[in-house]
């Protein structure tokens, strides 16, 4: 301000300056180096060495990193609630507990070293999340994991990170797209009462998705989602989530139970899959309707181990089983073929079972078809033949009540027919075609196989009879 003084006839100006005071400089992100030298607590600046702070504790905005030249790595956050934009643990043997934290960052956890987190952590990055342990190592965490504000997707791994962690809490909250497992990282998911949101949950990329609880997959709404990677269930509950593949690209997806597992859901397969059930006498059950629009494998720990398709199948797409024992039960129009090879069984209980006849049933050399009706059925597929069945039961086998074949059979090897059903027919009504014996038999008397229609069988090989009646009732031939 101004302030005019007269003094013997002179006028005086002087300037005052208005006393201010100092406003304090404004926090500036900083990053904090662990070296716990006093002793496991964060609110002591003694334990930090800290960028622009000196030895000053971590404040909000910071990044922290945990070296592997430090002491107490048991440490324990009791400054409070803070917000961080991100922790990297680099050394060994740290166990991180105390208050909740919020990171912010695109890539907010590294961990480079084998650790435990028992902090709640909140993950609310402005897009998406990326939480990357190195290659065979660990991070098991212990307090819950919350998604808030990713509007994008949450990757566990990436970047060259392909280790694994281990969510022994709940995860909550909204983590956007997707939360998955990718590029070989694996994510193993405990808690018992997740509620997490996300468009798709599983893995990609040979990402691996382990799945101990019965809200692993977090809200009922997600879709279970394999992109080229690995889901395996090991938990037995039942699922109504959708499931799904990936476009069509390299490699297979796979999806993987190891108890017994119903899926109530619709699925979608848009690149191929692999589903198996790792573990005798358990079961994996489909019960919704699925699309296949490329190709589903069938692979079992044993035959007995039991997959079982009950919902209806759709699509262009056909089956392949490697193993297991595999149910068909389901009024099916997919158009694929369906190749059984050795050590495979599936069972057809209903006429339809295996797709539209657009599509051929191959069983190879020790691989088996059974026919279990409940009430006599005609089953118009074509079939390609090889062998007897795993155990000289047949290649095809009627287990249950009559059965027409209505059909071509071509025989690519020497192969066996079987009814095992006493009192019952078992009726072949195409031609039966190729440069192979045919073994027709049965462990039923009397149980009857009837050679039937108006094709003249020709294939050219020896035709053995043993146990069976059969009758000789083509029209010509």
């Amino acid at each position: 301000m101004l302030k005019k003084i007269k003094i013997f006839g002179l006028s005086i100006v002087i300037v005052l300056a208005q006393l201010v005071p100092a406003l304090p400089a404004a926090a500036v992100a900083d990053t904090c180096t662990w070296t716990g030298a006093g002793d496991a607590n964060w609110n002591n600046a003694g334990n930090w060495t800290c960028s622009i702070d000196g030895a000053a504790i971590p404040e909000a905005g910071d990044a922290l990193i945990f070296p592997e030249s430090a002491s107490n790595k048991s440490t324990v956050n009791d400054i409070g609630p803070l917000s961080l934009t991100s922790i990297q643990i680099s050394g060994s043997g740290y166990d991180l507990s105390g208050i909740g934290l919020t990171l912010t960052a695109t890539t907010p956890l590294i961990v480079n070293q084998d650790a435990t987190i028992d902090i709640n952590i909140t993950y609310a990055p402005s897009m998406n999340a990326f939480l990357r342990v190195a290659a065979t190592q660990t991070l098991t965490v212990t307090g819950t994991t919350t998604f808030s504000g990713v509007t994008g997707e949450v990757n566990i791994g990436g970047g060259g990170f392909s280790g694994t962690i281990d969510f022994n809490d709940n995860i909550n909250g909204d983590a956007g797209t997707q939360f998955i497992a990718t590029n070989d990282a694996r994510a193993i998911v405990r808690g018992a009462t997740n509620n997490f949101s996300a468009d798709t949950v599983g893995a990609e990329s040979d990402g691996v998705f382990e799945c101990h609880s019965t809200t692993c997959f977090g809200d009922n709404a997600n879709n279970i989602y394999s992109g080229n990677g690995i889901v395996e269930i090991h938990v037995s509950n039942t699922f109504s989530n959708d499931w799904e593949t990936s476009a069509p690209a390299a490699g297979d997806s796979r999806l993987r139970a190891y108890d017994n597992i119903s899926i109530t859901g619709s699925g979608s397969v848009n690149d191929a899959i692999l589903i198996s059930q790792e573990s005798d006498g358990s079961s994996l059950q489909f019960t919704g309707s699925i699309t296949n629009d490329i190709g589903i494998t069938v692979n079992g720990s044993s035959t007995a181990a039991q997959v079982r398709f009950d919902g209806d199948v759709s699509g262009v797409g056909g089956f392949t089983y490697n193993g297991a024992t595999t149910f068909m039960s389901a009024p099916n129009t997919y158009d694929g073929i369906n190749s059984l090879n050795a050590g495979a069984v599936v069972y057809v209980d209903i006429a339809d079972g295996l797709g539209s006849t657009a599509g051929e049933t191959n069983v190879d050399t020790g691989a088996e078809m059974h026919f279990d009706f409940g009430a006599p059925a005609t089953v118009a597929e074509t079939f390609q033949i090889f062998g007897d069945g795993i155990a000289g039961g047949g290649a095809l086998q009627q287990i249950g009540t009559d059965t027409t074949l209505s059909g071509d059979i071509t025989l690519m090897g020497d192969a066996t027919i079987a009814n095992n059903t006493v009192s019952t027919t078992m009726a072949l009504g195409g031609a039966i075609t190729g440069s192979a014996s045919l073994t027709l038999s049965g462990d039923s008397t009397p149980g009857f196989i009837r050679l039937e229609g108006s094709s003249p069988n020709n294939y050219t090989g020896d035709t053995i009879i043993n146990g069976i009646i059969v009758m000789l009732s083509k029209t010509s031939g």
